[in-house]
């Protein structure tokens, strides 16, 4: 069964034990895996999202000082633009609004409420293939960093069992085969990649 939830509390309910296993663009960072094991997929970075033609000419989070930017709740794209406001002149912070759900975020920008969206590049990617001719990336992709199926600390028959199922994908073939059809063979997740979130204890 799939429980939809917000990404907000997503990591604290499975801990919780309201679900087992989160597949969620979860991108792994010493922190969470300190609190939940992870079996990594993909590999992607983090872009901004901005209006065809870039009027604004916005190229990086540090642009964003004294304007509004959208972007989905306890995200690492959260926690960077938190991290840049620190640097941002007094009285030319970013206006950073938060929302639980990713459509909502970009909807702020369809609606011109705010200048640009932050999040991972392929969710950015695919929000200029939903809105042809409407936006654009702004600058370039930064922070590639692994994504992973998240399960819960202890729980080894499922990390071992998913762990399993993931490898033999790639084994026979189906991992590369999906990742052409979506166009997301540079997200191919590399041996650096496979390791990096060490094991479900």
């Amino acid at each position: 069964m799939v429980k939809p939830t917000n990404f907000d509390t997503i990591l604290d309910d499975l801990t919780l034990k309201r679900f087992d296993v989160v597949i969620s663009a979860v991108t792994v960072t010493p922190e969470r895996a300190k609190k939940v094991a992870f079996i990594p997929y993909f590999n992607a970075g983090e872009s901004l999202l901005v209006p065809k033609g870039n009027p604004l000419h916005i190229t990086s989070i540090a642009d964003l000082c004294g304007l509004a930017v959208a972007v989905q709740t306890n995200t690492v794209e959260l926690s960077d633009l938190q991290a840049q406001n620190a640097k941002c002149p007094s009285g030319k912070k970013i206006d950073i609004r938060t929302f639980d759900s990713q459509d909502d975020v970009v909807l702020q920008l369809v609606d011109g409420h705010v200048v640009a969206t932050y999040q991972d590049s392929p969710v950015t990617d695919y929000y200029l293939q939903q809105h042809p001719g409407a936006f654009q990336v702004g600058g370039t992709v930064v922070n590639a960093a692994p994504e992973g199926i998240v399960v819960r600390k202890g729980d080894t028959s499922m990390y071992n069992a998913i762990k399993a199922a993931f490898d033999s994908l790639v084994q026979d073939g189906t991992y590369d085969r999906l990742l052409q059809k979506w166009n997301l063979m540079d997200n191919k997740c590399d041996t650096a990649c496979l390791n990096s979130a060490g094991s479900s204890s």
